[in-house]
């Protein structure tokens, strides 16, 4: 269940019915309207960040799914979206991030995509963080990642690990891959593993 596509956080999404596009900031939703429509075969919404519609709305109508914003040019605040053609299952706010003083504060207090990348982790000693931070300064750490895929179940993840020049595993963890679930492959899955 931990790699269940529910756990998945998309700060962006649409309405499949109205076109409205949400964003999760700052602790709420903000929602913006299409401003204008492409002159293209295939219709294309156009929305300006800088004209949100409302922050919070009084009842959710009709089926979300996970959106990416693509921006005309950097710096700009029009926008359109790309969607996945799958349906969100469940929505789950992200946490906010804190930061903490010590590596296992600076850990629990991450955004919640990086603590998903790592999964659930051993806990780490102060000796293996030296020596971690040892082995890069010298330039004989070993890093090792691996994905999989399962296309029927859209779901995919990872593993990684950290290891000293004779294979003694420091360090290691496994979760999730997150994103749009039209691009998931194992190969994305082990990307997500070397992030």
């Amino acid at each position: 269940d931990w790699i269940a596509p529910s756990h998945q956080q998309w700060s962006w999404q649409v309405n499949l019915q109205d076109n409205t596009v949400r964003r999760y900031n700052e602790g709420s939703y903000q929602y913006f309207q299409p401003v204008a429509r492409g002159q293209t075969r295939r219709a294309i919404m156009m929305y300006d960040l800088s004209v949100p519609l409302r922050t919070e709305v009084e009842e959710e109508i009709g089926e979300w799914a996970a959106a990416t914003p693509m921006f005309l040019t950097q710096g700009d605040d029009i926008f359109f979206v790309t969607k996945s053609s799958r349906l969100l299952r469940e929505m789950v706010l992200p946490m906010e991030q804190t930061i903490g003083t010590t590596f296992e504060e600076r850990l629990s207090g991450a955004h919640q995509y990086f603590q998903r990348l790592l999964g659930p982790t051993p806990a780490i000693t102060d000796a293996t963080i030296e020596a971690i931070g040892v082995y890069i300064k010298e330039g004989s750490l070993l890093t090792c990642s691996d994905g999989s895929y399962e296309p029927e179940w859209d779901f995919a993840c990872q593993a990684w690990l950290f290891s000293d020049s004779l294979g003694h595993i420091l360090w290691s963890g496994a979760g999730p891959t997150d994103g749009n679930p039209d691009m998931l492959s194992s190969y994305r899955s082990e990307l997500a593993g070397i992030t």
